[in-house]
């Protein structure tokens, strides 16, 4: 694996570790309050970002992710902001959002060897590669981080 990668996913899990560190902070019905002036909750950000990781990384090459399909459809890209997850399925989503970036490291290699449908953000990013969609997602994610941040400022 490329050293370069390594650190791409390890500040991944550090942005990561740092979102479910500021959730476990508040309640469950805090972490679904939509505020005035917001369109979603931090529920919402977290899981439309882990969500989206595996479809720019895994989905874009072709591969299986490693989520639930119906948990993929709730915070997928075009989600109203309105979804929500059980308390209970909750709690396993923060865990399992861990596991994924092992899967990735182990799963890296591999995937940089399927075809990759190239892909244009909202953002007017062209992703052609397994590399470009690993950066763009951090950068992705650390701009949710950054509204749940200031969610956590009204709830």
């Amino acid at each position: 694996m490329k050293s370069n990668i390594q650190y791409t996913i390890n500040s991944l899990s550090s942005t990561r570790k740092k979102a479910i560190e500021l959730m476990d902070t508040f309640s469950y019905k805090q972490l679904i309050a939509v505020p005035k002036g917001f369109s979603n909750s931090m529920m919402w950000n977290f899981s439309h970002a882990v969500i989206v990781h595996q479809l720019l990384i895994y989905g874009l090459s072709g591969n299986e992710n490693h989520l639930e399909k119906d948990t993929i459809q709730l915070f997928k890209k075009g989600s109203t902001g309105d979804e929500v997850l059980s308390e209970e399925d909750f709690n396993s989503f923060k865990i399992k959002s861990l596991s994924v970036l092992e899967d990735l490291s182990r799963d890296y290699e591999r995937i940089c060897k399927t075809p990759f449908s190239p892909y244009m953000t909202g953002l007017n990013v062209e992703l052609t590669n397994v590399d470009e969609a690993i950066e763009f997602n951090n950068m992705h994610e650390t701009l949710h981080l950054g509204v749940m941040l200031s969610i956590s400022k009204f709830v």
